[in-house]
């Protein structure tokens, strides 16, 4: 069966410094890792870090807004949003006439 997943955005100090390891394969998005687990494991992830607030609800654009700007706390989102957050970031350049 396969099982949902569940995508935090993180900055690459928190990945670096906490989940690194256990994330290695993380791929970097305008300096920022992108963390794949499922719903299961998410709850053991927050406890282990209790000092940060994980951030839930955010739309597209507000996750842009903060990869953008420089994000403070782990942003839990779906794969929707991974989507559209990833073309942004992946535009293909604009070929010249």
């Amino acid at each position: 069966m396969l099982q949902k997943q569940v995508y935090i955005y993180v900055t690459a100090t928190f990945w670096e410094a906490y989940e690194q390891q256990r994330f290695s394969y993380a791929p970097l998005i305008n300096g920022h890792r992108l963390l794949v687990t499922t719903p299961s494991e998410l709850p053991a992830i927050k406890s282990e870090h209790g000092g940060e607030v994980f951030e839930q609800g955010k739309t597209s654009a507000e996750i842009i807004e903060a990869l953008t700007t420089g994000l403070t706390n782990p942003v839990v989102c779906s794969i929707n949003e991974v989507s559209e957050v990833s073309q942004h970031f992946n535009q293909p350049d604009e070929v010249p006439e």
